[in-house]
């Protein structure tokens, strides 16, 4: 294991500039695209700085995990978390801190780890730290709308199903659903559109670098569902599900 150190962003005026390439590694480009995250993703850094964390590595001198969360307020059933899963989410949050709505959860954005190093435990520890700074900050509990890092092999598998496959342990066939299993996490529910990319075919080619000759579903490298194509109207149009996880934050 690397020798790491947890970096809050606050303490580090140059820290997106520095944890770019973990992001620019974790999705495929069309991901870059969502007009929702793409308006408000900027508040992570502007509003919630004490918020993000890196894991630099002293001997490689590089930040090999990124955490982005931002805080919450929600006062009803966890099991009624809505359908817009991250978009709602982040929204609601930058809605709240302009009126001064004093928040009572920590919502995850992202944990992101470099990819030499994803077999190293580093997501279980970006977990705990995400968790620790919800604690820190007196929040709790931690959600996140978990986006499943296998779903994108099996795109045309209902999240529904995929959720119910298991491996012989009985643990989640999943890698990342089983590292918040395993750090105490429980699944609540699907959020059927928790991120949604929306633009002209044309664009679409640009970032797919794939051709769509007719009207309906195609599946693109890196989509946990398919995208639907529709000639007529020049859009295509992408509804990523996620799943709803929390994680008690204890003293």
């Amino acid at each position: 294991m690397p020798n790491l150190i947890r970096i809050m962003t606050d303490k580090e005026p140059d820290f997106h500039r520095k944890t770019v390439h973990l992001i620019n590694s974790a999705f495929p480009d069309f991901a870059f695209h969502g007009a929702v995250i793409n308006k408000y993703w900027r508040n992570l850094y502007e509003r919630f700085a004490d918020y993000q964390f890196g894991l630099f590595d002293t001997e490689s001198n590089e930040y090999l995990a990124l955490g982005n969360s931002f805080p919450l307020f929600w006062n009803r059933p966890l099991e009624e978390l809505p359908d817009g899963g991250i978009e709602w989410a982040l929204v609601s949050s930058v809605e709240q801190n302009d009126h001064g709505t004093q928040p009572n959860l920590l919502c995850a954005f992202q944990i992101i780890t470099s990819p030499n190093m994803r077999r190293a435990g580093l997501s279980y520890k970006a977990v705990e730290i995400m968790i620790d700074v919800a604690r820190e900050h007196g929040l709790g509990p931690l959600i996140a709308p978990v986006r499943p890092n296998r779903k994108s092999e099996h795109p045309r598998t209902s999240m529904e199903d995929y959720l119910a496959w298991k491996r012989n342990d009985g643990l989640p066939f999943d890698d990342w659903l089983r590292v918040h299993l395993r750090l105490g996490g429980r699944f609540i529910r699907i959020c059927p559109r928790s991120f949604i990319v929306e633009n002209s075919i044309a664009k679409w080619r640009e970032w797919t670098g794939m051709e769509f000759p007719a009207s309906g579903d195609y599946l693109v490298p890196g989509a946990l569902v398919p995208v639907t194509i529709n000639l007529e109207s020049d859009r295509g149009t992408y509804v990523e599900p996620n799943v709803w996880t929390v994680h008690e934050v204890r003293e």
